[in-house]
């Protein structure tokens, strides 16, 4: 091991970072994380996700089920249920969108799972579905 990497060891350097960011402004501390997404290469997903809050019915394998969507972006949604989703499962998910009330249908595969809910990405969107949902997104 480097001398500088025994450094990052030393109590004193984690005591001073913390108190470095939380005296930085709400502004400065999105920009920090940000820029170490960055630098150490971590940042996961391609599209902004936002808050939205709406129900969705969805049909997978197991049946037909109704829920809240949680988040979403151009690539997929957040899905709060206590079902015990299969990662890897395809799903139609049917939700509507607000202002128009009209509901797009789209399949998706769900990428992950926690007790909370479900992550599911959207599978061949059509272009017409994929300017939908983005215009939803910038609408957030």
């Amino acid at each position: 091991m480097n001398a500088s990497n025994e450094k990052w060891k030393e109590p004193g350097v984690h005591t001073r970072l913390i108190e470095l960011i939380v005296m930085m402004s709400h502004e400065q501390k999105q920009a920090l994380v940000e820029e170490l997404e960055q630098r150490l290469q971590l940042k996961k997903r391609k599209y902004v996700r936002k808050p939205y809050f709406s129900t969705v019915c969805y049909s997978a394998q197991d049946g037909a089920h109704v829920d809240f969507i949680q988040n979403i972006s151009a690539g997929g949604l957040f899905i709060g249920t206590h079902l015990a989703p299969v990662v890897g499962q395809k799903v139609t998910l049917a939700f509507p969108l607000p202002i128009s009330q009209e509901h797009i249908m789209l399949d998706g595969e769900i990428v992950w799972a926690t007790p909370l809910g479900m992550g599911v990405k959207f599978q061949m969107i059509k272009p017409e579905e994929e300017e939908r949902i983005r215009h939803l997104v910038d609408m957030m």
